[in-house]
């Protein structure tokens, strides 16, 4: 397969348009477009590299080598030879960042469930109790609005404001 297909395959799988992949391998505009419209075989290492670099796909597929769907012949998907391939070129602080997060999102989304609520009798757990229907009327006083502010009160008007909000937090048993 001609360089210029292996890249548009590339920009297919990855939803790229020129101007991304001239961002991501640092390449002008009309460089990748001059590939692209000139229907170029083969390119120079240099170019190469900031493909490789900037596309996150291995030189061996660049060059027409790797053949196509590898990911059926390993059993990987697409996504996760992505990963792989991201994984592999990252800095040791990279891949544990990639490790570390990729172990919180298999933890916490599971087939698609986001656990966010749980109720069991582990050590850190803590069991909430609903208010049964006696403590239902306190619950309502107490958020209920007491006060919002005391703009442009007399010294009278907030005494009386602030013992209104002292007997509301009593009744509440709040103090």
């Amino acid at each position: 397969m001609d360089f210029y297909q292996i890249l548009l395959e590339i920009m297919e799988e990855k939803s790229f348009s020129i101007p991304d992949v001239s961002r991501a391998t640092g390449l002008s505009d009309s460089t990748i477009r001059s590939i692209i419209s000139r229907k170029t075989k083969k390119v120079s290492l240099d170019v190469a590299f900031k493909m490789y670099k900037g596309l996150g796909v291995s030189l061996e597929r660049l060059n027409g080598e790797e053949i196509k769907n590898t990911s059926k012949n390993n059993n990987l998907s697409q996504k996760e030879t992505t990963l792989l391939e991201n994984y592999r070129k990252s800095n040791d602080e990279g891949k544990k960042m990639i490790l570390s997060y990729s172990d919180y999102v298999s933890e916490n989304y599971k087939n698609n469930v986001i656990d966010e609520v749980t109720a069991t009798k582990e050590k850190n757990n803590k069991v909430v109790e609903l208010p049964k229907e006696e403590k239902r009327e306190r619950l309502q006083d107490y958020f209920t609005t007491i006060a919002a502010h005391n703009d442009d009160l007399t010294e009278e008007e907030k005494i009386i404001a602030e013992q209104k909000v002292l007997e509301a937090l009593k009744k509440a048993k709040l103090i």
